[in-house]
């Protein structure tokens, strides 16, 4: 049983409340569950259950405020064996925002007490936000929402209960969030090419699996304000997220939904894994030998103006016209389409030739058209009847053979039924019929007006259908507060001269090989603030930087050289900060060195306008609490051949890099990068990146991607999703912005069992 209910101080006012069923699989003691969305295991004999595949449950930083969303799977029907079968029944249900909260009508809740402004979005600030799931795996359930919010998670044993609360959204203002990272984000525009992949991993369950297969995890989503495109075998491993256009070609791969707010142009090969929505025109217009695939749904919001060589797996639903302009339609001889075709428009599904069979397994449908079909058509009636609908006239074509269409059709206009063409079904027309073809003897016909070649049988024909089309999602694009407000709280860093007691040890550091890399002889820094002409680590130098008397202030502000490594070490350790601020010649780490953070210890980095480049570089943040931030204030970074920044499990925010949006970061040679490098701008733009030849990032990047090729890989880290913001910036204390919902939506699905 799944509840979820709004509460205001003076009781609960429940939203939905309904059985969420399951699908059980056991097998030797160890049960497995289809549950909600998500599948759980409980082994025998223990108390907890686990998580095995988490529901499609998000809490996230959306358009400044955070956003729950709860898109349920229910489980119906009784059916037992080794081999049943699921399929959805019906359409999509939303629980909330009600769906007539607008008319101040509560009637479709549980509680029609309830005040419409409970069912609004967003969420009443005096509102709390209770989610509760009864259930066996309650304890995996929890688990889900511990992992995916930083919210109140309580559990009833007694019941078997789990409960999350979360309060309403904080009124505007008051402070910038930058919120949690959602995914791997081009901000801009970009391009992914040349084998470049993208996946994703959780550093709270050991880190990123180097074992297994690609993607390890299908949570890596892309996002763009402006267009995207994607050639040459790249690969993402989760949504697709376009404000913009979209171009995929030469067997591009997007394991997840894609959302396009503009128009899309799909060529020579590709793959989505779930749903397509494109607001503007598709064209998909590809060979007959390299195939085009969709996981599930298609959604367009203008013209659909080609389908070549397509599967889909799952219905498509046009707003506009379907085939229009003459173009051709077919779907390769290994596939079909798993649905139903409804547009607004006519539709034009006339097509021949070998290998062209577009197989229907639902009905086709023009709610404001014509419809034409051809011997490119054909119709799986195992599950259910077809039937073929439209507003006008409906042509029954055949160019080259006979053609036995088994389906109904029902126009608002007239039915012609062309020689060589035969109708296994039912004809209805408002208007005319001319059988030139055959309609089968067992079926009626029944006209408005006259029937020709063909004895019409009485009655009134049926009236066409007319069902609703969907319009296209709106891209879901996070608003990302500008990099420059984590960089200028550090642009006023104030430091004194040095302690007299350190001057041999700053002299040391500010020569050419001072240091000593022994253990015996380093270079010491202790509790202190000091000034430097350059700070230079080189030629086997080491530096050991001691904070567990207090903080260490560094102020590099006027040699020749910046903060210089070659061949150098320097080891940060104590548990307390050290800060470095860089004013003159940047940051130049090269050359075999090595950055140590140990016990906790937090280093953070100003650099003015300066550049900052890691090559054949080691940085190591070596626990859990450790910690590395990065402010760069105009200048340019770049990680090449060699550079390695590594942390515990690959945990990505305990590296963090922000850039101010004229600056560029560039990545080659195959380095690999823990962390999120931040350069967004605040208005959908950002730093420039590139990352080329065979770059790895176990993170994020924001910015405005120039392209990600040549084998570059970038490995999301889901636990970004939960934290309230990036540096700390979410804010913190109680009832803050980031602990509570903006906007709440939950829909739900209702899946049949049935014995196969």
């Amino acid at each position: 049983m799944g509840r979820i209910a709004d509460t205001d101080g003076d009781g609960d006012d429940e939203v939905t409340a309904q059985p969420l069923g399951r699908v059980i699989y056991e097998q030797g003691g160890q049960t497995l569950a289809y549950q909600g969305g998500g599948i759980f295991e409980l082994a025998a004999g223990a108390d907890d259950s686990s998580v095995v595949s988490a529901p499609g449950f998000q809490y996230q930083y959306r358009n400044g405020q955070q956003t729950l969303s709860l898109p349920l799977v229910r489980i119906d029907g009784d059916a037992t064996g080794s081999d049943i079968s699921l399929s959805k029944t019906g359409s999509q249900q939303r629980g909330f925002p009600s769906a007539s909260c607008l008319e101040d009508d509560t009637s479709d809740v549980p509680d029609s007490t309830v005040s419409p402004e409970a069912l609004r979005n967003p969420v009443q600030e005096d509102y709390t936000v209770k989610i509760t799931v009864r259930s066996e795996f309650y304890r995996a359930w929890g688990t889900t929402f511990e992992r995916r919010t930083d919210g109140s998670v309580t559990y009833d044993d007694g019941d078997g209960e789990v409960t999350l609360e979360r309060d309403g959204s904080s009124p505007p203002g008051g402070g910038v969030a930058a919120g949690p990272i959602t995914g791997v984000m081009f901000t801009g525009s970009g391009s992914i090419t040349n084998v470049g992949r993208i996946d994703s991993y959780r550093s709270d369950a050991g880190g990123y699996p180097t074992a297994a297969s690609f993607p390890r995890r299908t949570n890596g989503d892309v996002v763009a304000t402006g267009t995207i495109d994607l050639s040459e075998s790249p690969e993402i491993g989760g949504d697709l997220e376009v404000g913009g256009d979209f171009v995929g070609t030469n067997s591009f791969v997007v394991h997840g939904d894609a959302t396009i707010g503009g128009s899309s142009d799909v060529d020579n090969s590709g793959e989505f894994g779930g749903s397509v929505s494109v607001a503007d025109a598709f064209d998909m217009g590809t060979g007959v030998s390299n195939l085009v695939t969709i996981g599930d749904d298609v959604i367009v919001g203008g013209d659909f103006v080609q389908l070549h060589a397509a599967t889909v797996d799952g219905s498509i639903y046009v707003n506009g016209a379907l085939m229009d302009n003459g173009n051709d339609f077919y779907v390769h001889n290994s596939g079909g389409i798993d649905g139903s075709v409804v547009a607004s428009g006519p539709i034009d599904l006339n097509e021949s030739g070998a290998e062209r069979d577009a197989e229907i397994t639902g009905d086709i449908v023009s709610t404001g058209g014509s419809v034409e079909i051809g011997d490119g058509v054909s119709f799986d009636n195992s599950d259910s009847w077809s039937e073929v609908h439209a507003a006008g006239t409906v042509y029954v074509n055949d160019s080259e053979s006979t053609v036995t269409y088994d389906a109904d059709v029902v126009a608002g206009g007239d039915v012609i039924v062309e020689s060589g063409a035969t109708v296994d079904g039912d004809v209805h027309a408002s208007g005319d019929v001319y059988v030139y073809g055959d309609v089968e003897d067992d079926h009626e016909v029944v006209a408005g007006g006259t029937v020709t070649g063909e004895s019409g049988d009485g009655g009134t024909p049926r009236t066409p259908d007319s069902p609703s089309i969907p319009s296209p999602r709106s891209p879901d694009i996070p608003s990302n507060a500008p990099a420059e407000d984590f960089i200028d709280p550090v642009r006023s860093m104030e430091v004194e001269p040095a302690d007299s007691d350190s001057d041999s040890d700053i002299s040391d550091i500010e020569t050419w090989d001072g240091c000593d890399r022994s253990p015996s002889n380093p270079c010491t820094l202790s509790a202190g603030e000091y000034h430097l002409d350059q700070m230079r680590i080189t030629d086997g130098g080491r530096l050991d930087v001691e904070t567990d008397s207090g903080d260490v202030d560094i102020h590099v502000e006027g040699g020749s050289h910046g903060w210089e490594m070659q061949d150098g070490e320097v080891n940060v350790r104590g548990g307390g900060e050290v800060n470095i601020t860089v004013e003159s010649e940047g940051v130049n780490l090269i050359s075999n060195s090595e950055i140590n953070v140990e016990d906790g210890s937090q280093v953070n980095v100003y650099v003015n306008g300066h550049p900052f480049d890691v090559q054949d570089t080691n940085v190591d943040v070596q626990d859990d609490d450790a910690r590395i931030e990065v402010a760069m204030d105009g200048g340019d970074i770049t990680f090449g051949g060699g550079a390695e920044i590594t942390t515990q499990n690959d945990n990505a925010s305990q590296f963090l890099v922000y850039t101010m949006p004229s600056a560029r970061i560039n990545t080659n040679g195959g380095a690999s990068i823990t962390g999120v490098l931040y350069g967004a701008d605040g208005s959908g733009g950002g730093t420039d990146y590139q990352l080329t030849n065979q770059v790895e990032l176990f993170g994020a990047i924001v910015g405005e991607s120039d392209s990600i090729n040549t084998d570059a890989k970038i490995h999301f880290d889901e636990t970004l999703e939960a934290r309230t913001g990036v540096g700390g910036g979410g804010g913190g204390g109680s009832g803050s912005q980031s602990e509570r919902v903006g906007f709440l939506h939950v829909t739900t699905t209702t899946v049949t069992a049935d014995d196969a």
